[in-house]
């Protein structure tokens, strides 16, 4: 399925009274990762300029930095189209931002206060509050609240800025790929678990429950690359490339029972 640029309405997210070309940006970047817009569908420059109020100006450089991102791919003399998802570049997100978040969760173990033990279970409690409402992008949200205050506690804001660059791609595939109910009640188990390691100052037990937590991406790209091959930059559906693909991503994929 692909998602036509003309089924949001753009043009009231953008605040007349600053520069549009980094508002643009932002908009159609938060609308390729949340998958509003799929794999496939086409950004024409006129028609997001039209759909903005804006000038084709600062869509034309939007759109060649989200090609930089690797979210759109620019075709000369046929238009943009949104990217499919890269495999190797969710790895190397993936790469990226579980040796940050390991470190600095073990960090935050040793620093945190009892006021910050607080902050983590009201950010807890909001997920759960998302969570029973069915709210799925509340969920994410709020999951990457929790992750940003650990980050935070640890010391290491700066950090939190790297995360939310490496995490580009994996963000794809949390939100194309949605909760199913086994799966996200095991997520705020897994929080429970980092939180409790954290506020009792097990620096290596919030590292190995942190590396588990996040490695949990593994098995939604797995079900995706299943399920709806299309969507990725690997080639066409058919039972033997499916079968290539499964094999690569496990051998490809960290152990499970890596050093904490």
């Amino acid at each position: 399925m692909v998602v036509a640029m003309d089924s949001w309405n753009l043009s009231a997210l953008i605040d007349r009274r600053q520069a549009p070309g980094s508002q643009v940006y932002a908009l159609l970047r938060e609308h390729i990762v949340k998958a509003h817009f799929l794999p496939g569908a086409a950004l024409s420059e006129k028609r997001v300029a039209e759909e903005l109020g804006v000038s084709r100006t600062p869509v034309r450089e939007a759109l060649i930095r989200l090609a930089e991102d690797g979210l759109v791919n620019i075709v000369p003399q046929s238009g943009t189209y949104v990217a499919p998802i890269d495999v190797a570049a969710v790895y190397d997100s993936q790469l990226i931002r579980e040796a940050l978040e390991c470190a600095t969760v073990f960090a935050a173990a040793r620093k945190v206060k009892p006021e910050e033990a607080d902050d983590l279970g009201r950010i807890l409690a909001e997920q759960k509050r998302h969570l029973a409402a069915g709210d799925h992008e509340g969920f994410i949200a709020a999951d990457d609240a929790l992750h940003a205050r650990l980050i935070e506690i640890s010391g290491h804001k700066g950090v939190a800025r790297t995360v939310q660059g490496a995490k580009l791609h994996l963000d794809r595939i949390r939100y194309i790929a949605g909760e199913d109910s086994p799966h996200i009640h095991f997520v705020i188990g897994q929080h429970e678990e980092i939180i409790d390691r954290v506020i009792h100052h097990d620096g290596r037990g919030a590292r190995r429950a942190m590396r588990g937590h996040l490695r949990l991406v593994f098995e939604k790209l797995d079900r995706l690359l299943w399920e709806r091959q299309v969507l990725f930059a690997t080639g066409p559906r058919n039972g033997r490339g499916v079968g290539r693909n499964r094999t690569t991503l496990a051998a490809a994929r960290p152990a499970r029972n890596a050093a904490p």
